[in-house]
């Protein structure tokens, strides 16, 4: 059989036909409902050209369609049988006085039946790119002329047609621009709202600590000799500084991972020690509540490749969540389905469940339920934020379901699973995990340091000197280390103690490292520097936490770096493997 091959005028003609139909997409006007706009032009040709029918119709791939109709029950043709189909690519203006003596249409139903049509006049609506997209005709049964005027009225007519089309895209372009304007103020207005809220409850959950706090400042000043309410206060003090330090430590992880800035200290993992370490931190809860936890039975390893530290951090934090919203007497439970290469925990619960306006954010920053006015529940919302970040960085998904308030809730996390012969291969494997000294040692006590803090040795009398410009923070710091025997020079401007320094050289030196002039990082650099200072113990005494904060404090001659507020038994443990000079 042979080959046809299209002829440059077949090629064309389709070219000009997608454009034509490409064009009538982004007007967006094919199966519209009518519109007066248009009934009004159909009316005003029919008139101005004194014949009973009008019409504005555009040609689509296999069918004439009828924008407006006036004295015509119809709404689309084929393209056979449309006179204005064949026509369009005519003159701007086509006249036909009378149908019958045109052989293009001998025999066309329209023309031989009803409506017996004899006369056509039609303007092509033509774009200012020269698409033609239909016509604006007028008809009748009976043979006519048009005069020019008529001719060239039709004409005009058929150009509104067109600025029409293009006013109408207009109009729907700034409909969506509208739209989408409103429901981008509607999601910051929404935003805003959350972090309103996250920021009050901030206030609420710091201003607990510190009610007590002060009374207890109170009573210590007002009875400083009566011991025993010295050691209720003191314990009291420590409970709430921990409560705000934890506080504290959710935000700056929560800002940490969301914005990548931690590593994962990676390894093979079996997900039973996943679970288990979870477990042991959600136990004292659970009790306290009488809460029912099912487990699954996981006679096999599920290996998988991961940080255990921080996915107990994930699975812990689900099995938080399902604690505080379930009741008493509730009962929660851990599913688990392996299949090959991914495995899925699901921590399940019969709690409050969660409303579909609410599902949809759940992990966004600063989105929560709503809350009791007691906040018996407690907590900022952000550890579902925390969870989907962590779980990402992991390679995994998680999601939440409820069948709405009152439903119990869902969530799943979903991981990339080890082949059962490839763990071993991978274990002990890290992810570029941040050593814990990134720097070489200035000397080779280092080591002996690092296990008195492991071994939590008592401190030695040593010369130290505290540079902080919070001078509160740095008197009773001091204060605390004289009580335990050390001689302690303070500094709340970093010239005068590098000064001092040099002239007096401490055996230790600890440094806030946000000062104002020189910074701690400076200090430490100059202190290394220095012959008569090159061997001070230094220790980055900050609020500045994350691994890269760490590594710069390393770098700038460090030996050690303690987040505030500083564990004093921590401290004490440190400077009891310091040797004095």
């Amino acid at each position: 059989m042979p080959i046809t091959t299209p002829s440059p005028d077949d090629a064309q003609a389709d070219a000009v036909k997608n454009a034509r139909l490409a064009t009538l997409h982004r007007y967006g006007i094919l199966d519209t409902p009518r519109e007066a706009p248009f009934d009004d032009i159909t009316r005003l040709a029919a008139a101005i050209c004194r014949v009973p029918i009008g019409a504005i119709s555009f040609v689509d791939a296999h069918r004439l369609w009828f924008k407006s109709v006036q004295g015509l029950d119809v709404s689309e043709n084929s393209l056979e049988v449309g006179i204005c189909a064949q026509v369009m690519h005519g003159p701007g203006v086509v006249v036909i006085p009378d149908l019958r003596l045109d052989p293009r249409f001998v025999g066309n139903p329209q023309v031989c039946g009803a409506p017996g049509l004899r006369f056509y006049a039609g303007a092509a609506l033509r774009t200012a790119g020269g698409q033609d997209l239909g016509m604006l005709c007028a008809l009748d049964t009976v043979p006519h002329e048009l005069d020019p005027v008529q001719h060239e009225a039709l004409a005009i007519l058929a150009a509104q047609v067109v600025q029409l089309l293009e006013l109408r895209l207009q109009c729907r372009k700034a409909e969506t621009a509208e739209r989408v304007a409103r429901e981008a103020q509607a999601e910051l207005h929404e935003e805003s709202l959350r972090k309103d809220e996250f920021l009050a409850m901030l206030a609420h959950e710091l201003r607990n600590p510190l009610a007590p706090i002060r009374n207890a400042a109170q009573v210590l000043r007002l009875a400083p000799g009566d011991e025993p309410r010295v050691r209720l206060m003191s314990a009291m003090i420590s409970r709430q500084v921990d409560h705000m330090t934890g506080l504290v430590d959710d935000m700056l992880d929560v800002s940490r991972v969301t914005r990548g800035l931690v590593m994962l200290e990676s390894s093979t993992l079996d997900l039973r020690e996943v679970i288990t370490g979870a477990l042991e931190q959600i136990q004292p809860q659970l009790l306290a509540r009488r809460q029912r936890l099912s487990l699954p039975t996981l006679p096999e390893p599920l290996r998988l490749q991961g940080d255990r530290m921080r996915l107990v951090q994930v699975l812990s934090n689900l099995l938080n969540n399902a604690v505080k919203y379930t009741p008493e007497d509730g009962e929660i439970e851990v599913r688990v389905v392996a299949e090959d290469g991914a495995v899925s925990v699901s921590v399940v619960d019969n709690g409050v469940g969660i409303g579909a306006g609410l599902l949809a954010h759940v992990f966004e920053l600063f989105t929560q339920g709503q809350r009791s006015p007691d906040r018996s529940a407690g907590g900022l919302g952000l550890g579902l934020a925390l969870v989907k970040s962590l779980v990402e960085l992991h390679g995994g998904s998680v999601a939440a379901h409820s069948a709405g308030l009152g439903h119990g809730s869902r969530f799943t996390v979903t991981l990339p699973r080890l082949p059962a012969a490839a763990h071993e291969a991978a274990s002990g494997a890290a992810a570029g995990a941040l050593p814990s000294d990134a720097r070489p040692q200035r000397r080779g006590r280092q080591a002996a340091v690092d296990g008195a803090v492991r071994a939590g040795a008592a401190a030695t009398s040593l010369r130290l000197m505290v540079v902080d410009d919070n001078a509160d923070a740095a008197h009773t710091l001091a204060l605390l280390l004289e009580s335990v025997g050390h001689s302690v020079a303070v500094q709340t401007h970093s010239a005068s103690a590098l000064e001092q320094a040099l002239a007096e050289p401490p055996d230790v030196v600890m440094l806030d490292i946000g000062m104002p002039g020189m910074d701690g990082y400076e200090m430490a650099r100059r202190l290394t520097a220095a012959p008569t200072t090159a061997l001070c113990t230094l220790v980055a005494l900050t609020g500045y936490g994350s691994d890269e904060d760490r590594a710069c404090s390393h770098a700038a001659g460090f030996d050690h770096h303690l987040v505030k507020p500083v564990d004093f038994e921590v401290l004490q443990a440190l400077l009891g493997g310091v040797v004095r000079r």
